[in-house]
């Protein structure tokens, strides 16, 4: 049975969805893939169509948001490492280990985010359809 409303602009960027149609998944494997794919996404929006890298270099950006996540992590960090003072290699092992298996998803959603919130394109309604009537 078909959707009667189309999904939300949250719910859209935390499943990695297309910013047109916010249906259409925009990696192509799981964000812990074993080969290193991680961030292999489908050059265009399997279901509207849409090109995903706008220009080339577009996701360059994206290191600039990947970077203020690791900070907020980093900040978050320095109040637990204040608040119980754990030893100072006991703190940056465990910091180190957090921000190497948050890797991942810390760059998937630094993407979508750059695609849905600083990107030229937006929901089309359009789009959306285009899918439902399938």
């Amino acid at each position: 049975m078909p959707q009667t409303k189309p999904p939300g602009a949250f719910a859209a960027i935390v499943n990695h969805r297309c910013p047109r149609c916010r249906t259409g998944q925009m990696y192509l494997y799981g964000p812990y893939d074993l080969k290193g794919r991680f961030l292999a996404m489908h050059k265009n929006c399997p279901h509207c169509g849409q090109e995903f890298e706008i220009e080339p270099g577009f996701f360059w950006g994206a290191m600039y948001i990947s970077y203020a996540f690791t900070t907020g992590w980093f900040l978050v960090g320095l109040v637990i490492y204040f608040t119980y003072w754990p030893p100072v290699w006991t703190f940056i092992g465990a910091y180190l280990a957090f921000v190497l298996l948050t890797l991942p998803i810390n760059n998937r959603y630094a993407r979508t985010l750059l695609l849905h919130v600083f990107s030229p394109i937006k929901f089309s309604r359009e789009a959306w359809l285009k899918g439902q009537a399938a």
